[in-house]
């Protein structure tokens, strides 16, 4: 089986998070995602709109307003801020966004 579809039948049902780039039960509390909707396909879906944040430590809108000047509209904060934030040499991380 696909890992995603295994993560997506199983994973998020069982309360499990897929890596650490993604916390979906923080994610559905804070958008208030239905039960029946996949938290991280919602944030797939979302996260180029500059609005929705992945973990709780990281604010996706006050990303985008800080760096202006080289984000882009219509592109993902988070993966911005792991190329170009203190994360960016750090291939684990980068690889696994």
């Amino acid at each position: 089986m696909n890992p995603l579809t295994h993560y997506v039948l199983f994973g998020e049902p069982a309360g499990l998070a897929p890596s650490r780039h993604f916390d979906p039960a923080w994610y559905r509390r804070h958008y208030a995602i239905a039960p029946t909707v996949c938290a991280l396909a919602h944030y797939l879906q979302h996260r180029r709109t500059q609005r929705f944040s992945p973990l709780p430590t990281f604010d996706a809108a006050a990303h985008a307003q800080a760096h202006q000047a080289t984000l882009r509209p219509g592109r993902d904060p988070y993966l911005h801020a792991l190329a170009s934030g203190p994360f960016a040499n750090d291939t684990d991380r980068r690889d696994a966004a």
